[in-house]
């Protein structure tokens, strides 16, 4: 391996010309230039010991750069560098989630009128099951008062184990039909807000692809 310190930039660049007019063929298919911490210029014929954390440039039989070789990354700049990796690999899933998501809405969905068709649908039957629930409640809490009832109205404290019995049976029902209804009530607000996130994202794939057809007729005219 050859190396040649270098004081100035004109004498360096007679030197390395020299340099290469003098390598052998087989050679002159690269040569490393670097400058060490001391600040001398240094070439050689393979990659340079003293700069392994300085940057290095290649150059071609001609002296011509052919690539710029940059230092080893800190460690900071590792954690940087995979911290953006990172980020892109969560972006490029979530455009790809987005993507599939589309695809599946366009499909499912020829126009608003589907949609509206879907939501009436999918409200109805909460409605349904909901009906059942707040038709069921009045009996059941009739029930539960009527035990209450019988209990005051019992001498004993507390009343006789079946009759305490029935008030705890009737009251788990009304907690769960009043849970019930809760849950239903959720279910139908959750339900209404996914439509109308679905809406919103359909006039915005529709937009999109007026602006896409626009454009693309725009550039045949």
């Amino acid at each position: 391996m050859r190396r040649f310190p270098m004081t100035t930039l004109p004498f360096a660049r007679r030197l390395l010309q020299t340099l290469v007019l003098l390598l052998p063929v087989s050679a002159m298919a690269q040569i490393y230039v670097c400058k060490d911490a001391s600040g001398r210029t240094i070439t050689s014929d393979r990659p340079i010991a003293e700069c392994a954390n300085r940057a290095m440039r290649e150059l071609d039989r001609n002296g011509v750069t052919r690539r710029e070789i940059p230092p080893p990354l800190t460690a900071q700049q590792r954690r940087d560098q995979e911290a953006l990796e990172e980020k892109r690999r969560v972006e490029a899933a979530a455009a790809e989630e987005q993507r599939l998501y589309d695809r599946a809405l366009t499909t499912r969905y020829r126009n608003e009128a589907d949609i509206a068709v879907a939501r009436q649908r999918a409200i109805e039957l909460l409605d349904d099951q909901m009906r059942i629930d707040t038709n069921a409640l009045p009996g059941e809490m009739k029930e539960m008062k009527a035990a209450q009832s019988v209990i005051v109205a019992s001498k004993k404290k507390g009343g006789n184990p079946a009759e305490r019995h029935r008030l705890e049976e009737a009251s788990h029902t009304v907690e769960s039909r009043l849970s019930s209804i809760e849950q239903r009530t959720a279910e139908i607000e959750r339900e209404q807000q996914k439509f109308d996130h679905i809406v919103r994202r359909f006039r915005e794939i529709q937009t999109a692809n007026e602006t896409s057809a626009a454009k693309s007729a725009a550039r045949e005219r």
